[in-house]
This record gives C-alpha cells, structure tokens and sequence, in this order.
C-alpha cells in the first residue's frame, strides 16, 4: 500500500544541519532541515490536535523533535496524517513548511 509506503520512509528521514561539517561531531547527511523558529509550533500542534480529536491518525511525527546536538534548532518531526476530514483547517490551510495532508 502506498500509504504504508509514505509512513515507513517518514520514520527513516534524518533531522539535522546540512550546514555541519564532519569536524562538527556528528554526520552531516540529513534529509530535513530546521524550520526557521519555533513561533509556529504551538499552532501547528493545535491544528493537528483538532484534526486528531476529529479522526484523523497521526501516524508518524506530530510533535517537536530536540536534536541531540542541535538543542537550539527548530526542528518538527516529518508528520503523516491519514483519515484527514476535507472539511478540516489541517486540509484547507497551507501550512508553510509544515504538514501536507
């Protein structure tokens, strides 16, 4: 199922700086950056809370990720949403570098 594809392969997706260099301490090959600051996060939790308690599933993410080198760093777990109502703020709002449901 392609679904059960997207879901695997989330969960394999790396968290880091490509700015690091090997000097740095830790491998800089990453799939997924940073988002610019942390201002968007209680909102983005919010609204995938609500589609949640709407029934949709979070399948992957969804929350805050702390990097173990990076603790400065703004970083959201890559989120899959399955079961998302069309009708929902999570499927009508474009959610700059957020969530695609």
């Amino acid at each position: 199922e392609i679904y059960a594809n997207i879901v695997e392969r989330t969960k394999q997706l790396r968290l880091g700086s490509a700015l690091s260099q090997p000097q740095d301490g830790f491998i800089p090959t990453v799939d997924c950056g940073a988002m610019i600051n942390h201002d968007r996060f209680n909102d983005l939790e919010r609204v995938l809370e609500t589609a949640e308690n709407h029934g949709a599933t979070i399948d992957v993410g969804g929350r805050r990720w702390k990097h173990p080198y990076l603790e400065n760093g703004s970083y959201f777990s890559p989120t899959v949403v399955g079961n998302v109502d069309h009708a929902s703020e999570l499927a009508q709002r474009e959610s700059e570098n957020d969530v695609y449901p």
